[in-house]
């Protein structure tokens, strides 16, 4: 099922439930990894996590060819990279909050920058995307217990290597829950380090 999660109930210091948009969760325990609305949710624990939404853009070339490795054109501040249906190109990323609309527009930027980084690329476009990474202020995700609520985790807060990153997330954060010793120092990913 998938639910809207609102806020928790029982003690703040170690919460009994989730609150749902449609229904409400008992829980032991529980590993926030919400992306960008990780932070709205540590906040009703007391916790300080000043997470933001980077928004990325991308759009899709298809019919552009001779590529197989993914190339960055650093003095065009773009990067393309091939993928079944054509090359993905991208370049830019703003801190707008998560209600700001997207400006597809900025996108023609990109696609101007990289037809004169490849001039002859080709292509035709195919798709313009969005998305909000969550961001931290020091570029490292918070990952492992606060001392605020004894029976939560967190796994947030990745930038843009979320999908690099979770796979080693998902193992520290189960061997949390388990009540195992992580593999990693967790000290520099706290939940707790912004005051």
């Amino acid at each position: 099922m998938n639910d809207e999660i609102l806020g928790f109930e029982g003690p703040q210091s170690k919460p009994t439930s989730l609150i749902g948009k449609q229904s409400n969760y008992l829980c032991d325990q529980v590993v926030i990894a919400a992306g960008p609305w990780s932070g709205a949710l540590a906040k009703r624990l007391g916790v300080k996590l000043p997470i933001e939404a980077e928004r990325g853009y991308h759009l899709m070339l298809g019919g552009a060819k001779g590529f197989k490795h993914a190339v960055n054109f650093h003095e065009r501040y773009v990067g393309l990279t091939p993928m079944t249906n054509g090359l993905r190109i991208t370049g830019m990323a703003e801190f707008a909050g998560l209600h700001a609309k997207p400006k597809m527009r900025r996108l023609d930027a990109v696609l101007k920058n990289i037809r004169q980084a490849v001039p002859g690329i080709g292509g035709s476009e195919l798709l313009r995307w969005s998305g909000d990474r969550p961001s931290l202020p020091d570029s490292l995700p918070a990952i492992g217990r606060t001392v605020r609520a004894a029976n939560v985790l967190f796994a947030c807060g990745h930038d843009h290597l979320g999908m690099t990153m979770a796979p080693i997330t998902g193992k520290l954060v189960a061997q949390l829950a388990a009540g195992e010793r992580p593999d990693l120092n967790l000290t520099p990913y706290s939940p707790d380090r912004f005051k």
